[in-house]
Parts: C-alpha cells; sequence; structure tokens
C-alpha cells in the first residue's frame, strides 16, 4: 500500500498509520463521489455496480449511503482516502416487512355433537432485509488520516400472522332413534405464527488488487445485540482505523392466538 502502512491488527478493525499532509490540500480532482458542498451523498442504484473509481474520498465527518433500491455495492476503487469521523452506511432499511397472513377459520360447524376443530396457524414472519453487502477491490493504497466506520446493520424481521378462529361447536341431538347428546364445545383458536427473524448484518469484502484468495483484509464485526447501532467507542478523531461493525436486525413478534369457536 502507498502512503500507509499496518499498524497493528485490533479485533474486527483494520489500523494504518495517517498519511501526512492535508487532506483538502492534496485531494486529486479524480475524488468519488461529488459531495458539492454537502455532507452526506446518497449513492443510486446506477451507481451501486461496476463502478471504476480512482479516489474514493471520504472527508471528516461525512458520510456515504445507498439508495433503498440497492442491496449490494461491488467498486473497483484503487485508492482509497479517509478523513476523521469517514462513514460508510450499509444499514437495511428499518422498516418492517408486512405482517403474515392470518390462518384461516375451518369452514362451517363441527356435526352434531362433536367438538369444531382448531383454527388454521397463522403465518410466519417474513424475515428482514439483510445489510446492504459492500465490496470493494482492486485497490492499491489507502490514505487514513482519521476513522472510518461501515456501518453494517440489518433491518427488523417481520410479525407473524394471527391464528385463525377455532370451528363451531357441534349443535345438540335429540330423540333420534333414541340416540341423543348434547351441544359441543367450539375449536380451539389456532396458534399464532413464528416471528420473522431479523436480517443479517452486511457483508463487507476490501481486497488488494491482485488478491486471489478473495479475503477480504479485515473481517466484520456483528454486535452483541440487534437493531441500530451506534459507533463504536474509540472510532472516532485522527486515529487510524477502519472497522466495519453492526447488528443484526431485531426478530418481529409472535403472532396473537386465535379466538375459540363458540360452542354449538
Amino acid at each position: 500500500m502507498n502512503r500507509s502502512m499496518i499498524r497493528a491488527s485490533a479485533c474486527f478493525a483494520l489500523a494504518l498509520t495517517p498519511a501526512s499532509g492535508a487532506f483538502a490540500e492534496d485531494a486529486p480532482a479524480t475524488c468519488f463521489p461529488d459531495w458539492k458542498g454537502a455532507s452526506e451523498y446518497v449513492v443510486p442504484l446506477d451507481q451501486s455496480r461496476d463502478m471504476q473509481i480512482a479516489t474514493l474520498c471520504i472527508p471528516k465527518g461525512h458520510t456515504i449511503k445507498f439508495a433503498h433500491d440497492v442491496k449490494d455495492v461491488s467498486w473497483s476503487v484503487l485508492r482509497l482516502r479517509i478523513e476523521e469521523d469517514a462513514t460508510i452506511d450499509l444499514t437495511a432499511m428499518q422498516v418492517k416487512p408486512s405482517t403474515a397472513h392470518g390462518g384461516a377459520p375451518p369452514a362451517g360447524q363441527a356435526s352434531y355433537c362433536a367438538q369444531g376443530a382448531a383454527g388454521n396457524p397463522g403465518g410466519t414472519g417474513e424475515t428482514g432485509q439483510q445489510g446492504i453487502g459492500l465490496n470493494i477491490h482492486d485497490l492499491e493504497g489507502i490514505d487514513n488520516q482519521g476513522s472510518l466506520w461501515i456501518k453494517t446493520d440489518g433491518g427488523p424481521g417481520g410479525d407473524g400472522g394471527a391464528g385463525g378462529k377455532g370451528q363451531q361447536g357441534g349443535g345438540a341431538r335429540k330423540n333420534i332413534l333414541n340416540k341423543q347428546c348434547g351441544a359441543a364445545d367450539g375449536g380451539a383458536g389456532g396458534t399464532g405464527g413464528a416471528a420473522g427473524a431479523g436480517g443479517p448484518a452486511s457483508k463487507v469484502t476490501f481486497t488488494l488488487k491482485g488478491s486471489t484468495d478473495g479475503a477480504s483484509l479485515f473481517p466484520s464485526g456483528v454486535a452483541p445485540t440487534c437493531g441500530v447501532s451506534a459507533r463504536p467507542s474509540g472510532l472516532s478523531g485522527r486515529v487510524g482505523i477502519i472497522q466495519a461493525w453492526g447488528g443484526n436486525g431485531c426478530p418481529g413478534s409472535q403472532g396473537a392466538a386465535g379466538t375459540r369457536g363458540g360452542r354449538g
């Protein structure tokens, strides 16, 4: 790598010696993206794949985000330039999928004197979206003059569907060939559908030019708790660390149990 050397390998991080010189003064005209004075840049779908980037530049306190229809990103990047508190935000949409379908009640009524059938179970909740994937390859150098957090949070899982209502119990039968029986109870309500799992954190890969084994320069860490993560402590200022870190999405809720059917 030119201008930067690996200093130490911390857990889930790549630590580099910050390069000398002022970022703003010697930033090349080939920098991507064009920030246009803003502190956030949202990458559209047509810039998420097959981009050949001479220098990916993230100034101090700036964040690269991605449009909602972007699911994975693959960029050929020759050089990465970072200032303090830079962020690449790969967070999946934090919106629950629609609740799963409810269980259907059994048709009609049970036969005379028979207990009603149980309601059908609710549907299983949908799995949340995985964090946006990021594959940066062909790297020749990293100018790390600060710190970069690659945020990898997955999306929340969907709720399970409600269980169906139980079937109405059969009615009483009297004085038919001396076979008599009373009205029967309704069927139990169906079980609620299982909660959908939270979406997994993003898969992040950084590889050097000419790499043949596909191994990333650093592993990605997953937070011990689900949901939206906070910037890791120690990943601010001029510390020379790149870290991919985020949480899996939280699971949805189990669906409610169905109600018991009426007595015949």
